[in-house]
């Protein structure tokens, strides 16, 4: 189940956080994302950005945690995506935009991404070491109905 982070108390909020790090901790050990004694103080500010002005949605599961977005870009728009990444959803949304996520197994994450293919998406995008990741949502739902 997903909601808007906007939603979340204050209390979910942080301990949504902090089933964050617990997975990493726990599963991906090697993380840049585990906060550490000299990188507090960054995280610390990037999780307070965060923590106020995140509009998108977030999932917290037992072994999966996700922060993602329903966003309508065109094709020619994957450069500025990071112009959008504290905007509220779009109700047009034409792409499925991964901001952060964690998990223990990935077939978590493909089951729910399989969840949330509609009609009109076209992308499932996510961006790592400061690479855009883009996925067309047709070849994706083939690849996730044989995988699943």
């Amino acid at each position: 189940m997903f909601k808007l982070f906007t939603q979340l108390s204050k209390d979910e909020k942080i301990n949504f956080f902090l089933k964050i790090q617990e997975l990493l901790i726990k599963h991906h050990p090697k993380s840049g994302f585990i906060i550490r004694e000299n990188n507090v103080n960054t995280f610390v500010d990037s999780l307070i950005n965060w923590y106020f002005n995140y509009k998108g949605y977030c999932v917290n599961e037992d072994n999966f945690c996700l922060l993602f977005n329903k966003i309508l870009i065109e094709k020619t728009e994957f450069s500025q995506l990071k112009n959008v990444l504290f905007n509220p959803p779009n109700k047009n949304a034409n792409c499925l935009f991964i901001d952060f996520v964690v998990s223990k197994k990935i077939k978590s994450c493909l089951e729910f991404f399989k969840s949330q293919v509609t009609i009109n998406l076209k992308w499932v995008i996510y961006i790592r070491n400061n690479k855009i990741n883009q996925y067309d949502v047709q070849k994706l739902s083939a690849f996730l109905s044989q995988s699943l």
